[in-house]
């Protein structure tokens, strides 16, 4: 649940193309920013690459 609560946190704090981006691309540009939001919040390494794995299965699914 905590998964989703995040996700969705992130869909209203970034655009779905920094999201994107986060997934596909651990150097993408907008990524620092979405970091530095989920380390304030307490996240590990480990939580944020599970965000991460989510967000791409999540856009393959919607044809990203």
């Amino acid at each position: 649940m905590e998964t989703i609560e995040a996700l969705q946190e992130l869909e209203r704090l970034f655009s779905e193309t920094m999201l994107c981006e986060f997934a596909d691309n651990e150097t993408a540009p907008g990524n620092r920013l979405i970091i530095e939001h989920l380390r304030q919040k307490n996240y590990t390494s480990r939580q944020i690459a599970t965000l991460r794995s989510v967000i791409t299965m999540d856009g393959r699914r919607n044809g990203w």
